[in-house]
């Protein structure tokens, strides 16, 4: 049986993957890029679009990037809650 943490590890699990906002206010902002990007599309010349898109896509590395660094730093804290917790239960024990 492989553990949670190991599944995290080897990238088995990822809830950026799996989990979108489920609020309106979200769907209505994805649609309205969505929107933006072919008015772009029709706007620019090709060129100009390439480069917006690299753009775009480097957003996307940054976001990712910032988004992992979160998600390691919130998973710190949770075991870090763990362990405090699991300590204060040894010393009532005693």
């Amino acid at each position: 049986m492989i553990s949670v943490i190991n599944e995290l590890y080897n990238g088995e699990i990822s809830p950026v993957e799996t989990e979108t906002p489920s609020d309106e206010k979200y769907r209505r902002t994805v649609n309205r890029v969505g929107q933006q990007i072919e008015e772009f599309e029709e706007l620019l010349t090709e060129e100009q679009y390439a480069k917006l898109e690299h753009m775009m896509d480097m957003n996307v590395e940054i976001f990712n990037m910032e988004n992992r660094a979160v998600f390691a730093e919130g998973l710190r804290l949770g075991i870090l809650l763990m362990v405090e917790i699991y300590r204060m239960d040894e010393h009532r024990e005693r």
